[in-house]
């Protein structure tokens, strides 16, 4: 088993916020996202990244998080605002906004752009910046 980065587990920790997997939120995000199987490989993803197995499973959960919630709607985000409030039992709950989701979601776009960041070995990083990015050639 592999260690956990900082940012995988921040993204792990923000995905386990989320509801399980016969919620309307699931629905609601394939219906905004168009993408049945990256809405439905999600869970296998988030396993793969806490158990850090295979190697790619945080990569993939990554990119499924940018791809998923890239395109939520309002109804996606109002469900997901109740869930995160822990108030979709309480009649009017999922009235109250949209503003927990949208955190949410910035939250977790922050950190599966921080997992992609940490994709490439340093070296590799450093052979990249050395080719693309330094003027003194």
């Amino acid at each position: 088993m592999g260690q956990m980065t900082p940012a995988v587990e921040r993204l792990v920790r923000l995905m386990v916020l989320l509801p399980g997997h016969h919620h309307p939120l699931w629905d609601s995000l394939i219906a905004d996202c168009g993408d049945t199987a990256e809405v439905m490989a999600m869970r296998w993803f988030v396993g793969d990244a806490a158990k850090m197995w295979p190697e790619a499973g945080p990569v993939n959960l990554a990119r499924a998080v940018l791809t998923t919630f890239a395109e939520a709607g309002d109804a996606t985000l109002r469900i997901l605002s109740a869930v995160l409030l822990a108030d979709s039992e309480r009649p009017g709950g999922s009235a109250r906004g949209t503003q927990a989701a949208a955190a949410w979601v910035t939250q977790a776009s922050a950190a599966a752009i921080d997992v992609l960041a940490q994709e490439r070995s340093a070296e590799d990083l450093h052979q990249d910046v050395m080719e693309r990015w330094t003027l003194n050639r």
